[in-house]
C-alpha cells in the first residue's frame, strides 16, 4: 500500500512539475502565432492518441470475434 501512495505521489508531482515547465514556456512567448503553434502542438498529440485508442478498439474486437469463431466451431467438433 505505501509503494501504491508513494508511486501516486510522483506521478502528481511529476504532472504538477510538467506543467509549471508548460506555463513558463507559455509565458516566455511573446507572439499569439508562438501560442498557436504551441498549443496546436499539444492537440496533434491527443488526435493521434485517439486514433490509436480506435485503432486498439478495433484489433481487439476483431480478435475477440475471432476466438468466438473458433470457440464455435470447437463446441460443434465436440458435439458431433
Amino acid at each position: 500500500m505505501e509503494k501504491r501512495k508513494k508511486f501516486r505521489k510522483l506521478l502528481e508531482k511529476k504532472k504538477k512539475e510538467k506543467r509549471e515547465e508548460e506555463e513558463e514556456e507559455l509565458k516566455k512567448l511573446k507572439r499569439e502565432a508562438d501560442v498557436r503553434k504551441y498549443i496546436n502542438r499539444k492537440r496533434g498529440k491527443k488526435i493521434y492518441k485517439e486514433n490509436n485508442i480506435k485503432e486498439w478498439r478495433k484489433y481487439f474486437k476483431e480478435l475477440l470475434a475471432a476466438l468466438k469463431w473458433i470457440k464455435i466451431k470447437h463446441s460443434r467438433t465436440l458435439v458431433l
